[in-house]
């Protein structure tokens, strides 16, 4: 067996040990609850460890409602981060925003970090997940650091956002430039 022959066997063993290894099976989420507009929740985030303390609350919308979730650290040193999907089963989870350093923090919890927020359009009709987490933390003690979360729905049909001029300046534009050509 030649050094090339032997090189193309282990390429196709390391593959085929690749394709054929095991299913990677996620615990489930466990939510901390449910939030509705106009409410605000407290929660603590333990040690990052790659989503396991993260915190889950769902809540309920329609397509089209305007959404506002903010979330306020009560710790200084928790670098306070959150993600919005669709769904509340996470093999399924449809992304939709995520926050971070967004808006200040509140006063009396400066740190080197700003606080997350989200404001925009629901995409769907159903439940959806807020994942909170800690981005880039110093070190969080055991019990956790502190957070409140605040969750503002305003119902409509995603119409009575005010949207650019964007079109009717570039008509203006398109007239001018041919009324420009025809001068000359």
């Amino acid at each position: 067996m030649n050094l090339a022959s032997l090189k193309h066997l282990l390429a196709a063993g390391m593959l085929a040990g690749a394709m054929i290894g095991t299913a990677a099976v996620a615990a489930p989420v466990v939510y901390d609850g449910t939030i509705n507009s106009g409410d605000t929740v407290t929660g603590h985030i333990d040690e990052p460890d790659g989503g396991a303390n993260n915190d889950y609350w769902k809540f309920t919308a329609n397509a089209g409602d305007y959404v506002v979730i903010t979330g306020h650290r009560l710790d200084a040193e928790l670098d306070l981060a959150f993600s919005l999907y669709f769904g509340t089963d996470d093999a399924s989870w449809i992304f939709v925003d995520s926050g971070d350093d967004d808006i200040p923090e509140l006063p009396g919890y400066e740190g080197p970090f700003a606080d997350p927020q989200v404001v925009g359009v629901l995409p769907s009709t159903g439940d959806y997940t807020i994942e909170m987490w800690a981005f880039a933390s110093g070190d969080l003690t055991e019990e956790g650091d502190n957070y409140q979360l605040q969750l503002t729905i305003r119902p409509g049909d995603g119409n009575d956002i005010p949207a650019p001029a964007a079109l009717g300046i570039v008509g203006l534009g398109l007239m001018g430039l041919g009324l420009a050509r025809r001068r000359k």
